[in-house]
């Protein structure tokens, strides 16, 4: 992190734009720098080694403070906003948000419809179009064939694309279309899990959490040791954070440490866990305080 730091500030200094980034390996944290060259491409992956798999990290952006997520980088270096047909995009998006909340629907829809037409990367559009939509009609397969849409307009955009995934298989579990919502569910996860693993783990990460929202507790166990057996193959400390532990945890606070350590044991037995490295450390860590009843979590009154 220091380097990383270091590194990143010093190109500033020098004129250079940098960002850093922060993520997860197989087996520890890191951090990396990347800067804009001398043809205006951006080299993201200085320090960013290979051999520890950091597929993805977070950016900070030091104007707003912020996290710079995955579609805003990409955004700023396409640069598509400085275009005619995005000015007259958002132009639409922003008539169409009046429109709406003048409660002039049919309007609110046309203009957005415009919007996505004139430029299909214009979040705004997309998100005001699905809200107009929901307004005008309660019909759900409508909204999603919009959600279908999106998802097509912003696969070269894994976050977003994953963003309307995921919002497309809700509104299909809420008609009851069960298989249809697995089955994308499952396409998201065969897509990302080579290229983009961190998107695969929060799929992952997902699917346990509903199970846990939703379902009685041999079916969370069977869910989750599903998911750790499929995509925790070899995964690491992003795996471990995601799902491994708030599920451990989550058992623990249900008064079930041994299955709790028996999630755990799995996760050990599955995921990429070097002796004395870092995750291994945690591990240990919190099979040692869950077998001593003091695990993370727990209010003193338990």
């Amino acid at each position: 992190m220091d380097q990383a730091y270091f590194a990143s500030t010093a190109g500033k200094a020098k004129g250079i734009p940098t960002i850093m980034f922060r993520g997860a390996g197989l087996d520890a944290r890191h951090a990396w720098f990347g800067y804009l060259d001398g043809t205006q491409r951006w080299q993201l992956d200085c320090g960013r080694y290979a051999d520890q798999k950091y597929v993805v990290g977070l950016a900070f952006d030091p104007q707003t403070w912020l996290d710079i997520n995955d579609h805003e980088l990409l955004f700023i270096t396409e640069r598509f906003r400085a275009l005619p047909t995005y000015k007259i995009s958002v132009m639409n998006a922003q008539f169409a948000a009046d429109y709406l909340r003048e409660g002039k629907v049919d309007q609110a829809w046309k203009a957005a419809r415009e919007a996505v037409n004139r430029d299909p990367r214009n979040l705004d559009g997309w998100n005001i179009l699905l809200q107009a939509q929901a307004a005008k009609s309660p019909d759900l397969r409508a909204r999603e064939a919009l959600m279908r849409e999106a998802v097509l307009a912003f696969q070269r955009y894994p976050d977003l694309e994953i963003s309307f995934s995921r919002q497309l298989i809700e509104s299909l579990r809420a008609r009851g279309e069960t298989s249809l919502a697995q089955l994308e569910e499952q396409r998201l996860g065969q897509k990302y899990q080579v290229n983009r693993a961190d998107l695969s783990i929060e799929q992952a990460a997902t699917t346990v959490k509903r199970s846990v929202d939703s379902e009685d507790l041999a079916t969370q166990i069977r869910v989750y040791n599903r998911i750790v057996d499929t995509a925790g193959r070899d995964a690491g400390a992003d795996f471990y954070d995601k799902v491994v532990f708030p599920f451990v945890v989550h058992l623990a606070r249900t008064e079930q440490i041994p299955a709790a350590l028996q999630a755990l044991d799995r996760a050990r037995r599955t995921l990429h866990v070097e002796p004395g490295r870092q995750l291994d450390l945690e591990m240990t860590d919190l099979a040692n305080r869950l077998k001593k009843g003091d695990f993370p979590g727990k209010s003193a009154g338990q």
